[in-house]
C-alpha cells in the first residue's frame, strides 16, 4: 500500500524506540533490544535497487539461542517473521501497523517466558 512507502523515517524511528523500550524490560537482559536505522526493499525484491529509509527493533540474544528466539516469534498465534542478520533478529517497522506493533508486544511476553532456561522473565 502506498501509505507504507510514504511513512516518515522519523515516525518509524519513534515507534521502534517506544517498542524497544518496552521490550527491554520484557526480556530483562536475557536478550538485548535496540533500535537500528535500516533500509526497506520496495516490492519484496521485485525492485531490489529501490530502498526506503526505515527503522527496526533488533534483538541480540545474550542467554538464549538466536534460533530459539526466532522460532518462538514464528510460533506465536500470528507468526511474527523477522530477518536474521549478523547474529541478530530484525523486525523492520516500515510496513507495521499499530495493531502489528501491539501484537509484537504481546508475543514478546510469551516468547520471554518460553525461551531461556530459566525463562527470561523474573
Amino acid at each position: 500500500m502506498l501509505k507504507f512507502y510514504l511513512r516518515d523515517a522519523k515516525e518509524l524511528r519513534q515507534s521502534a524506540s517506544e517498542l524497544a523500550r518496552d521490550l527491554k524490560s520484557t526480556f530483562h537482559g536475557c536478550v538485548e533490544v535496540e533500535v537500528e536505522d535500516t533500509h526497506a526493499q520496495i516490492g519484496s525484491g521485485s525492485l531490489p535497487v529501490h530502498l526506503l529509509p526505515s527503522a527496526a527493533v533488533v534483538f541480540k540474544p545474550v542467554k538464549v539461542s538466536l534460533e530459539s528466539l526466532a522460532a518462538a516469534f514464528r510460533s506465536w498465534r500470528i507468526p511474527i517473521l523477522g530477518r536474521i542478520q549478523d547474529q541478530r533478529l530484525y523486525f523492520d517497522l516500515r510496513t507495521a501497523r499499530c495493531e502489528d506493533i501491539e501484537e509484537i508486544r504481546h508475543a514478546a511476553q510469551h516468547v520471554a517466558q518460553s525461551v531461556g532456561n530459566p525463562p527470561c522473565v523474573m
